[in-house]
């Protein structure tokens, strides 16, 4: 009876261990919606979802409506909060697109893929916030960023991997020369359900 207590305990916090970025540099300027139909905005992309144009900006987003963008200096460091904290282990992954409205050119500017010492298992990735880079060379003007977590605790399967994502708009100043950044995927199609390394056996 004990061991199907907890395993019913464990199925509820799996469940509701969902988080989405709620601020970026301490406010929400720049963020774009991503709530679902129902009004749920925690839960992640997940399952043929990964495959679709969810996995852009989110479930329900308005693409082709950039939000008020904000300032952001180039060769800054960028924050952004979580509500709740961030649960599961996973990288975090950031793409800048110099279009703000579809089709998408996205370039990964950052990635952090933190390892458990000693082993190939992700770090659990427990906290409010996570920090990036913004590049010094990207040009002045419009971007889009694309923060991406991705949840690994169920990517051993098909359709298993958790993909937490916020699209924000970005004004760069102070920037650089950089405007068409590559090497650059197109999304979705950049990864699938089925990529290695989409499917992780963690």
């Amino acid at each position: 009876m004990r061991s199907v207590l907890l395993l019913a305990v464990a199925s509820a916090l799996g469940a509701n261990a969902h988080y989405h970025i709620q601020t970026f540099n301490g406010g929400t300027t720049g963020l774009r919606q991503h709530y679902r139909q129902s009004g749920e905005i925690d839960s992640p992309i997940t399952g043929n979802d990964i495959n679709s144009d969810a996995i852009v900006c989110g479930f329900n987003k308005p693409l082709s409506t950039p939000a008020t963008a904000v300032n952001v200096n180039a060769g800054s460091t960028a924050t952004v909060t979580y509500s709740p904290n961030v649960f599961h282990p996973g990288p975090f992954q950031v793409y800048a697109s110099r279009s703000t409205t579809p089709p998408f050119s996205w370039a990964k500017v950052y990635e952090n893929w933190t390892f458990k010492s000693g082993t190939t298992q992700f770090q659990d990735q427990l906290g409010s916030s996570f920090s990036f880079p913004i590049p010094a060379g990207m040009a002045s003007g419009r971007w889009l960023l694309r923060v991406e977590h991705n949840a690994m605790h169920q990517a051993s399967q098909v359709g298993g991997a958790q993909f937490y994502v916020r699209c924000i708009d970005i004004n760069v100043v102070n920037g650089g020369s950089v405007s068409s950044p590559s090497p650059a995927i197109s999304l979705p199609g950049g990864y699938t359900s089925s990529t290695t390394g989409v499917v992780w056996p963690i």
